[in-house]
């Protein structure tokens, strides 16, 4: 009930011998109601990512492995997708294929793999 009043978002786990357990993410400003914005802008960025795809009826999932392992955050068409900052770079790939790897950060912080955040709730699909 709570995903159909956008107030939740639940993410499903894509990997080997995982339990199928989702990654449960607030729809944007609710995760405001309980911390300030220093505190929670990288789970903000992850709760807009889920949101954008949501709404756009895309297929995608969370990424998971055996405890302790770095794996990037999410897997849409493919394409393996790492919600981050500054500390996040290739390594955060490691083991992981697709057709394409992106980190989707703040503006300013652009290179050969990483883009702009906000423009995925530009696109259309």
């Amino acid at each position: 009930m709570l995903e159909k009043t956008f107030i939740l978002n639940r993410v499903f786990p894509k990997g080997t011998n995982v339990l199928k357990e989702p990654k449960i993410l607030f729809s944007i400003p609710y995760r405001l109601l309980y911390k300030n914005f220093d505190e929670c802008l990288g789970s903000l960025k992850e709760d807009f990512f889920v949101d954008v795809l949501r709404f756009s009826n895309r297929e995608f999932y969370y990424l998971k492995t055996t405890t302790g392992k770095k794996t990037p955050d999410y897997i849409v068409d493919d394409i393996i997708i790492e919600i981050g900052g500054k500390g996040k770079g290739i390594s955060q790939f490691k083991g992981f294929r697709g057709k394409k790897n992106a980190i989707l950060v703040h503006p300013g912080e652009l290179d050969h793999m990483r883009r702009p955040l906000f423009m995925l709730g530009l696109v259309e699909y």
